[in-house]
C-alpha cells in the first residue's frame, strides 16, 4: 500500500510539471505572432521586388537548365516519368525537353553500329564481298576456304598459306608420304612465260643461269620439252655471289605451225619481284602494266573475282609475260601417287561421234528456255573440237593415255624417267567423284620401264585462249547439282554431253632425292673392318620423296582437289613440305639459301621471333648463352665465319718464308667480296671424292715444299692437288652445304655449331665406340654481377619512390690515353676489347658512376660498368674450332637417327679433311646451343 501511494504522488507531480511547460510555450508563441504582425508592411510593390531579384532569378533559371557532369536532360524528369527507351528516342520525352535532349544526343559520340547477324553475313552476295575485302592484302589460293576450316593459316610472301593441319602431327603426314600419298597445294609459286625465237630466249637466260650449276636450258634433254629442268637464277654477271633463287623451267614441245618457242619459268614468290626486275634490266624495257589492275563487278559472282592483268614487256620478237596466279599447281608425294592420279583422271571422248550425239541430245530437249538455247549456241564451238581436228593430235592423245595407264605398273614414281612431262586432257572430275572417301589400293606391279618421247608432253594448256575458254565454260557447282537432282536414280553418273568440260593439264614427275643427295646409309663404320655398323634401324627408303606435280588452268583447283582427297590422299601444309624435303635430303627455299635476299629476310624474321620469345621468360627460366659459350644463339654469323677463316688463311700465307707460287698469290687475291654458297657441281664432286682416294704422293711433296699451307688447310688425301687448289682459289669465301648424320644418340638442332674434333677426341672414339664426345668447359659471364646490381638498384628505387641522381661520366681523352698506353686500344675505337676491360673497370670503380661509351658530339650510348667481352674470332670462341653451323635439323624417320643440314666454311672443311685419319669417314663435332655436350656426326657433302 505504501508503494502505491508513493507512485501516485509522483505521477501527479509529473503531470503538473508538464502542464506548466505547455502553458509557457503557448504564451511565448502568442508573443511572437504579435510581433510579426506588427512588423509586416501594409502594402507590397511587386514590380520593384521582381526588378531587385531579376538577376538572381535569371541565374537560377540558367543553373536549372545547365546539366552537370553527372546529370542530363533525361534525369530531370521525375522518377515516375523516366523510361529506359527515352534515352534512344527523343519523342518519348515531354515537348519542353526535346530540343535540349536532341542537342545532347548530337554531342555524344556515336556508337559503332552493331555487327550484322550471321544470317545476313552468310548470304552469298554479302559473303563474296567479305571474301574480297579480306584477301586484298594477302592473296588467297583457290583452296583457301577448304584449308581455312582444317589448317592453321599464316601470311607469307604475300599469300595466305596453310601452315599445318589442326588434327594430326607430322608423323601422320610422314606415314602418308612413305606408304601412301601426301597432297600439297603449291599454287603460290609464280610462273613467268617467255615467248619468242629460241635463240633469243637462250641468250637472255644464259646470262642469269650459269652452266657451272647444272645443265643449261639449251641441254638436249630439256630443249625438246620432254623433261623439266632445274637451276639457280643469278643476277647478270653476279655468279657466284649474287643469287636470286632456285627455278624450274619447262619448254613447250616444238610446233610445226610456228617457228617461235615458248618456255615457262617457275619461281618462289619471295624472290619473284627480284627476278622480274632482273629480266626488265636485261631486256632494257619497261612494263606495259606496272601494277595489276583490278576490276570488280557486283552483277555476277564470276565478275566479282579479281581480274589481274599481269605484267608484260618485250624486246623485238621476245615477249616476257607474268602468269602469276593464272595456273594451279599441286604436288603429290608417295608410292601410290601414280595410282591415285590414274584413278582420278578419266579419259574424255573427243571423237566426232561425241559431237553428233551431244547435238542430237540437245535437239531432243524441246522444253528448254530461250536462255538455254543461247547457251547451246555458244557451246557449239568447243576448244577441243578445233584443237584435235586434223593432224596427229588425236594419235598423240591416245599415246598419252596409254603411257599414263602403263605408269601404274611401277612400284614408285621414282622408277620412271626423271622429270618427265606428260600432257593430258581429262574429264570434269566432279562427274566421277566417289560418294564416300576411300583409299586407293596398290595395283599390280609389273616393274616395266617405258621410254617417253616429246610428243607425249604436248598439251593444250600452253594456249592462253584455251585456258580462258576452259575457265569461262566451267559449270558451277549449283548448275551441276541441279542436273544431278534431275536423274531418275540417285548416285548414277550424269551425262552432260556437249556441256561437259574437257580440261587440259600437265603432269611432271618429281624424282625425289637426286644423285649426291641420296638418303644416308645406316651408321658408317668407324675403326677396323671387323667392327659392325652401328645402325639399329632398317634400311632407308631410296625412293622416298618422289611423286608428281599437277599443273591445271585457273578456276579448276577445287574440283580436282576434292577428287584427289576422296581417293585417299592426305593433305599437308608448309610444315609438311619442309619435313618431306628434310626426309628426302633436299634443300628448301628460302631456308637453305642464306646468300639470297629472300633467305636473309627469312633469317631476320626467325631471329626476331626467337629473340622476342627468349626475353619473355625470366632469367631463371631461360638458358644463359654466355655461360654456354654461344655468341649468336638465334642467328648463324655466316659472314663473320667466312671472314675469320679467310684471315687465318692470310696469316698462314704471310708467315711463309719460302718462295711464293702462283697458287699462293691467287689464294691471297681470292679473299675478297661477300660470302656465298658453293653450287659448282665440279667443285662439290671433288670435295665429295677426296675422302675416297688413297694416293697421297702429291700431298707429301707439297707438304715438304709449302708446310705453312699444308699443315692448316690442304687435305691429307688428294688425287690432284692443283685441282683442289683451284677450288680454294676460286671459292675461298664460299660455304659448302653439308649433311650431318649423328653417329650415336642426339639430334642436331637449329643454330648448332659444327666444330673440328681434336686428335684425342678421334682416338678416344676409335678406342671406345660408346664414347659420347667431349664437354665444353663452362664460360664466365662478365655481366652477371652487373645485372644483379642493376636489379637491386631497381628494387631500391621502387621502394624509395625517388629516382636517384646518377652521375654520368663520359669516356674522356684521359681514359682513352690510359687505354692506349696499355698497347691494346686503337685510335678510332672507343669500345673496350679484351685487354681494355680491366682498365675500364678500374676507371669506373674510381669514378663510382655509370660509364657512357661514345663521343661528346654524337649521341652517347649507355653501357653497363662491365661490358660483355666478345672474342676476336668466331673460330676461337669455343674449345673446339668452329667451321660451320646447322641451319635446321631433326630426327629423320627415313634413316632412323638424327640428321642436321648446314653449311661449313670451305677452308675449314678442307682443314678437317687434312686432319681426318686415313681410311676413315669424315667425322666432325656438333654442339647444340642449349648444352655443353659435343656429339660426333658423320659428314656428307650435300649437292
Amino acid at each position: 500500500m505504501i508503494m502505491k501511494e508513493k507512485a501516485s504522488k509522483k505521477r501527479k507531480l509529473d503531470q503538473n510539471e508538464d502542464r506548466e511547460e505547455k502553458n509557457k510555450k503557448e504564451k511565448k508563441d502568442v508573443d511572437l505572432n504579435g510581433d510579426i504582425v506588427q512588423e509586416t508592411p501594409r502594402e507590397f510593390d511587386l514590380a520593384s521586388f521582381v526588378h531587385s531579384r531579376a538577376i538572381e532569378m535569371e541565374a537560377m533559371s540558367e543553373n536549372v537548365k545547365v546539366v552537370g557532369a553527372s546529370r542530363n536532360v533525361f534525369q530531370k524528369l521525375p522518377k515516375h516519368m523516366r523510361r529506359r527507351a527515352a534515352s534512344h528516342n527523343v519523342k518519348r520525352l515531354p515537348r519542353r525537353l526535346r530540343q535540349q535532349a536532341q542537342i545532347e544526343m548530337d554531342k555524344m559520340p556515336r556508337k559503332v553500329s552493331k555487327r550484322p547477324s550471321r544470317y545476313h553475313r552468310r548470304r552469298p552476295k554479302n559473303l563474296l564481298k567479305e571474301y574480297e575485302r579480306r584477301k586484298r592484302n594477302n592473296i588467297w589460293l583457290e583452296t583457301h576456304i577448304w584449308h581455312a576450316k582444317r589448317f592453321h593459316m599464316v601470311n607469307k610472301w604475300g599469300y595466305k598459306i596453310a601452315l599445318h593441319p589442326n588434327d594430326k602431327g607430322y608423323r601422320a603426314a610422314y606415314r602418308a608420304s612413305a606408304k601412301h600419298s601426301l597432297l600439297m597445294d603449291i599454287s603460290y609459286y609464280c610462273c613467268i612465260e617467255f615467248f619468242g625465237p629460241e635463240a633469243d630466249i637462250i641468250c637472255i637466260l644464259k646470262k642469269v643461269m650459269p652452266k657451272e650449276i647444272d645443265c643449261t636450258i639449251a641441254a638436249v634433254s630439256y630443249i625438246d620439252g620432254s623433261q623439266q629442268g632445274m637451276s639457280v637464277l643469278y643476277h647478270d654477271s653476279g655468279y657466284p655471289s649474287k643469287p636470286i633463287g632456285p627455278v624450274t623451267f619447262l619448254w613447250r614441245p616444238e610446233m610445226k605451225s610456228c617457228d617461235l618457242r615458248q618456255l615457262w619459268l617457275w619461281i618462289h614468290p619471295s624472290c619473284y619481284r627480284e627476278a622480274i626486275n632482273e629480266f626488265k634490266t636485261l631486256m632494257g624495257c619497261q612494263t606495259t602494266d606496272s601494277k595489276p589492275n583490278i576490276e570488280n563487278s557486283e552483277s555476277k559472282v564470276e565478275d566479282s573475282e579479281k581480274i589481274l592483268k599481269n605484267e608484260t614487256f618485250s624486246k623485238g620478237q621476245l615477249t616476257v609475260t607474268s602468269l602469276k596466279d593464272e595456273l594451279v599447281r599441286f604436288r603429290i608425294v608417295g608410292p601410290l601417287s601414280t595410282d591415285i592420279l590414274v584413278e582420278t583422271f578419266k579419259k574424255p571422248d573427243i571423237s566426232e561421234k561425241s559431237y553428233d550425239n551431244s547435238q542430237e541430245e540437245n535437239e531432243k530437249n524441246a522444253n528448254c528456255s530461250s536462255a538455254d538455247n543461247n547457251e547451246s549456241q555458244s557451246l557449239e564451238t568447243k576448244w577441243w573440237k578445233d584443237y584435235f581436228t586434223g593432224g596427229d593430235k588425236q594419235e598423240v592423245f591416245e599415246q598419252q593415255w596409254q603411257r599414263m595407264a602403263k605408269s601404274t605398273g611401277v612400284s614408285s614414281p621414282n622408277s620412271l624417267p626423271s622429270n618427265i612431262v606428260i600432257g593430258l586432257t581429262v574429264r570434269d572430275p566432279r562427274l566421277s567423284i566417289p560418294l564416300h572417301k576411300d583409299k586407293v589400293m596398290a595395283m599390280h606391279r609389273t616393274g616395266c620401264y617405258y621410254r617417253y618421247d616429246s610428243s607425249v608432253s604436248q598439251s593444250a594448256i600452253w594456249d592462253k585462249h584455251i585456258r580462258q575458254q576452259v575457265k569461262t565454260m566451267k559449270l558451277s557447282d549449283h548448275e551441276l547439282n541441279l542436273k544431278r537432282s534431275q536423274t531418275l536414280v540417285p548416285g548414277l553418273e550424269i551425262k552432260l554431253g556437249k556441256e561437259e568440260s574437257r580440261i587440259p593439264m600437265l603432269l611432271i614427275q618429281d624424282p625425289g632425292p637426286m644423285e649426291g643427295n641420296q638418303p644416308l646409309p645406316s651408321r658408317p663404320m668407324i675403326g677396323s673392318s671387323e667392327r659392325t655398323q652401328w645402325s639399329r634401324h632398317g634400311k632407308p627408303n631410296p625412293t622416298y620423296g618422289s611423286g608428281w606435280d599437277v599443273i591445271l588452268p585457273a578456276a579448276w583447283s577445287m574440283p580436282f582437289w576434292v577428287a584427289l582427297v576422296y581417293r585417299g590422299a592426305r593433305v599437308g601444309g608448309l610444315r609438311e613440305m619442309m619435313c618431306v624435303d628434310e626426309e628426302a635430303s633436299r634443300q628448301n627455299f628460302p631456308r637453305d639459301f642464306p646468300d639470297t635476299a629472300a633467305g636473309l629476310e627469312e633469317e631476320t624474321h626467325v631471329t626476331q621471333q626467337l629473340t622476342e620469345k627468349y626475353h619473355k621468360y625470366p632469367p631463371s627460366k631461360r638458358p644463359n648463352y654466355t655461360k654456354l659459350g654461344v655468341d649468336s644463339p638465334f642467328q648463324c654469323p655466316w659472314s663473320k665465319l667466312v671472314q675469320d677463316w679467310s684471315e687465318m688463311l692470310d696469316i698462314a700465307v704471310d708467315e711463309d718464308e719460302m718462295s711464293r707460287t702462283d697458287v699462293q698469290e691467287a689464294l691471297i687475291r681470292s679473299i675478297t667480296g661477300r660470302f656465298y654458297v658453293l653450287r659448282n657441281q665440279r667443285a662439290l664432286n671433288k670435295l665429295r671424292n677426296v675422302s675416297k682416294l688413297q694416293n697421297d704422293s702429291h700431298y707429301n711433296y707439297l707438304r715438304e715444299s709449302h708446310p705453312s699451307i699444308t699443315n692448316n688447310f690442304l687435305p691429307a688425301v688428294c688425287h690432284d692437288v692443283t685441282e683442289l687448289d683451284k677450288v680454294i682459289i676460286e671459292h675461298a669465301q664460299s660455304l659448302v652445304p653439308v649433311r650431318m648424320s649423328m653417329l650415336q644418340k642426339g639430334n642436331a638442332e637449329e643454330f648448332a655449331m659444327i666444330c673440328l674434333p681434336s686428335k684425342d677426341d678421334l682416338d678416344r672414339l676409335a678406342a671406345n665406340k660408346d664414347y659420347g664426345g667431349p664437354i665444353e668447359p663452362k664460360h664466365k659471364d662478365h655481366e652477371l654481377e652487373t645485372r644483379k646490381n642493376h636489379k637491386n638498384a631497381k628494387k631500391n628505387r621502387k621502394w624509395e619512390k625517388t629516382k636517384p641522381k646518377i652521375k654520368i661520366t663520359l669516356i674522356t681523352e684521359d681514359l682513352i690515353t690510359l687505354i692506349t698506353d696499355e698497347g691494346q686500344a686503337q685510335g678510332d675505337s672507343l669500345v673496350p676489347n679484351n685487354s681494355q676491360t680491366s682498365v675500364v673497370e678500374e676507371h669506373v670503380k674510381k669514378k663510382g658512376s655509370t660509364t657512357v661509351i661514345g663521343s661528346k658530339q654524337g649521341q652517347p650510348k649507355v653501357a653497363t660498368a662491365v661490358s660483355k667481352v666478345k672474342p676476336k674470332s668466331v673460330i676461337d670462341s669455343n674449345a673446339r674450332p668452329i667451321i660451320g653451323y646447322i641451319s635446321h635439323g631433326k630426327f629423320v624417320y627415313n634413316v632412323g637417327h638424327g640428321v642436321g643440314f648446314g653449311f661449313c666454311s670451305l677452308i675449314g672443311l678442307v682443314r678437317s679433311l687434312h686432319e681426318k685419319p686415313e681410311n676413315q669417314p669424315l667425322i666432325l663435332l656438333i654442339r647444340n646451343i642449349n648444352t655443353l655436350q659435343y656429339r660426333f656426326a658423320y659428314v656428307a657433302i650435300n649437292a
